[in-house]
Parts: C-alpha cells; sequence; structure tokens
C-alpha cells in the first residue's frame, strides 16, 4: 500500500483535528490514570496516543488508511 495522496486540503486539517484531539485525550486520560491508580486507564491514554499520532501523521502525508483500503469517507 503506497503512500499516495488521497485526501484534500479539507481532510487534512479534519485528521489534524483529530490527532490533537486524541492527543490531548489521552494527555488527560494519563493523569486520570495515574491520580486514581489504574492500570486500564493508562493502557488507555496510551492508544489514544498512538491513534492521535497516527491521524497526525495521516494529515501530514496527505494519506488516508481508510480511502487506501477502499472505503469510502465523506471528508
Amino acid at each position: 500500500m503506497a503512500l499516495v495522496c488521497n485526501i484534500d486540503q479539507r481532510g487534512r486539517k479534519h485528521r489534524y483535528r483529530i490527532g490533537f484531539a486524541f492527543l490531548a485525550l489521552g494527555v488527560v486520560v494519563l493523569a486520570l490514570g495515574y491520580a486514581y491508580d489504574v492500570g486500564a486507564l493508562r493502557v488507555m491514554s496510551v492508544v489514544l496516543a498512538a491513534a492521535g499520532l497516527f491521524s497526525l501523521f495521516e494529515a501530514n502525508r496527505g494519506w488516508c488508511a481508510a480511502r487506501a483500503l477502499g472505503f469510502k469517507t465523506r471528508v
């Protein structure tokens, strides 16, 4: 699967917003995980941060994994 640009500027902006939102949510969940000493929240924060970083990668490259796999997306 080649990283060919398959989204426009609107899609890139949308993915940047999603990426930063997931990263921020990951930080909040990580803080809650340490505050209440819940290991599952710490794991969830890593998953959220990874999803946010992947979304930022997609936005930076102008590439959408879902579109590359043949799914139609609105944005």
